[in-house]
């Protein structure tokens, strides 16, 4: 589910999925540029200069240092951000468009003062239950819970499951939960990042 990164977004979704407190929103990437402007300085190890640098995520959740560790938000907690990164083609396009299109909406008190534009996002099940995974369960968890929009594609993954998310502290890499393409993802990792098992 996704929903304009602001107050009204915010409550949208926790509507969607009842949700439970001490859960934080994440962000659906289409611009990565936008995106890597939006880290703090240390995020990323220095030979990673901009947002184009980061493709080698394409499908997975990068968990990664926005502002200072004292910042909590309804998208950051600890002062870090999760933000899923579109694969390139029309999921990208269609992110990077409702970027441009939210940018008069967002709230940058979300992001301690940052215009960060993206989508906010969930996964399509309520708080604190398990994954839904088939197509046709989203459609009828969308039409109970009043959701107006669906996108889905043709090219669905036969692997079921969430998005992997991989933590970042510099060059050091953890994965924080496993999922549909990690070992994909992670070989396409350039040689300076060092998982942490």
């Amino acid at each position: 589910m996704f929903a304009p990164p602001n107050p009204a977004g915010v409550a949208a979704l926790n509507k969607g999925k009842s949700r439970l407190p001490g859960k934080n929103y994440g962000s659906a990437v289409g611009s990565l540029s936008k995106y890597y402007s939006n880290f703090a300085r240390d995020a990323m190890p220095p030979t990673i200069r901009s947002g184009d640098q980061l493709r080698f995520i394409e499908g997975a959740f990068l968990h990664v240092k926005f502002t200072n560790p004292d910042f909590n938000s309804s998208t950051i907690r600890n002062g870090t951000h999760l933000g899923l990164v579109m694969p390139e083609g029309v999921h990208r396009k269609l992110y990077t468009m409702l970027e441009m299109l939210m940018q008069a909406d967002a709230d940058p008190n979300l992001y301690n003062g940052k215009h960060y534009t993206a989508p906010i996002c969930t996964s399509a099940n309520l708080s604190g239950q398990g994954s839904i995974t088939e197509l046709e369960k989203a459609i009828e968890f969308g039409e109970a819970r009043e959701i107006p929009l669906f996108v889905s594609h043709n090219n669905m993954n036969d692997e079921k499951g969430s998005f992997p998310i991989f933590s970042f502290n510099g060059e050091k890499v953890s994965i924080l939960r496993k999922g549909p393409g990690l070992n994909r993802i992670r070989q396409q990792f350039p040689p300076e990042f060092q998982f942490i098992e």
